[in-house]
């Protein structure tokens, strides 16, 4: 009987808050995200690979032909 008295709040603090922010959005206020942002484009750093790598990729892998027998 706690359990689902506990779980009927929590349910009850989503919806108020989601209310809440709906609110806020109608109004032009804007809401602060909880989410890290992604950094700006010119703070990224391109990323660079070794050459041994890219002769990795060049060569085709050997593909045999399967055979099936009957058992």
């Amino acid at each position: 009987m706690v359990l689902k008295w506990i779980l009927l709040l929590l349910i009850a603090w989503y919806v108020f808050k989601a209310l809440g922010n709906l609110i806020l959005t109608l109004r032009g206020v804007p809401i602060d995200s909880p989410r890290p942002s992604m950094p700006e484009r010119e703070e990224r750093r391109p990323v660079t690979k070794p050459t041994e790598y890219k002769a990795e990729i060049s060569r085709k892998p050997e593909i045999e032909d399967a055979r099936f027998k009957d058992l």
